[in-house]
């Protein structure tokens, strides 16, 4: 069997965010995604996952997201933030997530804003509203509105209806195994 540090690896050679999904739960990512820090877990909670139809480069969006911060300059830093820090992770419920590469997203792909603008329209936004999730195009909402079906209505998306999962559930069998 490997250990922590060895599936880590394993999962890092296989994708920037693949040790986050091998961890479960809630966890704060940093670096390209591949260093992961787990957190307390949030409470279990309803969330929306909308996917539109629009191809979103990663590349393009942290190339992107890396001119307009001046990454290097010492104007910006070296990595965008897309949840709260370690030092935050008290009282989950109060948190207010947010995602840096939110706003290139926004202004590379007129859909994803469109779907933002949408499900915030419709209100119900629950936990600071719809975000973009890591660097898109898939949103996120922690709640949905009477109003959510409607807003979506002619919109080319795919609707995910999903709760958050506790770690000890929401784990990958080689998390419960190796880590």
């Amino acid at each position: 069997p490997l250990d922590a540090l060895q599936l880590q690896a394993v999962g890092t050679a296989v994708g920037s965010d693949v040790p986050f999904f091998l961890v479960g739960g809630t966890a704060f990512a940093t670096g390209r995604g591949e260093q992961v820090t787990m957190l307390d877990d949030i409470p279990p909670a309803p969330m929306l996952v909308v996917v539109p139809a629009v191809e979103v480069s990663t590349a393009d969006v942290y190339g992107a997201w890396k001119a307009e911060m001046r990454v290097g300059s010492g104007e910006g830093g070296e990595e965008p933030a897309m949840l709260p820090p370690p030092s935050r992770r008290g009282d989950a419920a109060a948190w207010v997530l947010g995602n840096d590469l939110e706003p290139v997203v926004r202004e590379l792909h007129p859909e994803v804003n469109g779907l933002l603008l949408a499900l915030r329209s419709a209100g119900g936004a629950g936990s600071g509203g719809p975000q973009v999730s890591g660097s898109g195009g898939a949103v996120f909402a922690f709640s949905e509105s009477p109003g959510t079906q409607s807003a979506l209505a002619g919109m080319d998306v795919h609707v995910f209806r999903t709760r958050t999962l506790p770690r000890e559930v929401a784990g990958s069998s080689c998390s419960r195994h190796f880590l």
